[in-house]
């Protein structure tokens, strides 16, 4: 043969026909997993990954095993964690201050689980007709005529401040 002669590649012919994309078919069906691994499907000659679902961090960077005890708030050792109860405060709508001894005072049930309990009553047109800083149930309704009065009680449980208003009858 001779060195000198070219050779002269001869392009193929392009091929204008439409190719057909076949399914991708799961070779094998697995339920997810927690674990990081990957799900290969195959189809001819093709390999298609399919994300798993992200495991949590726990299994991802598990905490390394110690042999040292936990930290322990003396609090919760010595037992000491305050504690309070729930109180239930019942304010009348209405009593009758005449004398008979039934229902003669403005009594505040429960009124002993707190502190700092303060009073104030006013007619209806406003006017402040009794208020106490130390409320102890000892209201008569002080010769007021009978009729509807507004109240606001003020009071702390716990050293946390609650009110209640609301109104009240007298009525003789």
């Amino acid at each position: 043969m001779d060195n000198n002669k070219k050779e002269t590649i001869k392009p193929s012919p392009i091929d204008h026909s439409i190719s057909v994309v076949q399914p991708i078919i799961p070779v094998q069906s697995t339920p997810p997993s927690n674990t990081p691994t990957q799900q290969v499907e195959t189809a001819t000659s093709q390999a298609v990954v399919t994300p798993q679902p992200k495991p949590n961090n726990l299994a991802i960077n598990p905490a390394p095993a110690t042999n040292t005890p936990k930290p322990v708030d003396p609090v919760i050792e010595n037992n000491t964690i305050p504690t309070s109860k729930p109180i239930k405060i019942t304010i009348p709508n209405v009593f009758t201050p005449n004398g008979d001894g039934y229902n003669d005072y403005f009594v505040i049930e429960g009124i002993e689980n707190c502190t700092d309990s303060k009073l104030f009553v006013k007619s209806s047109s406003g006017k402040v007709v009794f208020q106490s800083s130390n409320y102890q149930n000892d209201w008569s309704g002080d010769n007021l005529p009978d009729g509807v009065y507004l109240y606001y009680f003020v009071y702390k449980v716990n050293n946390i401040e609650e009110k209640m208003s609301g109104r009240v009858i007298i009525k003789r």
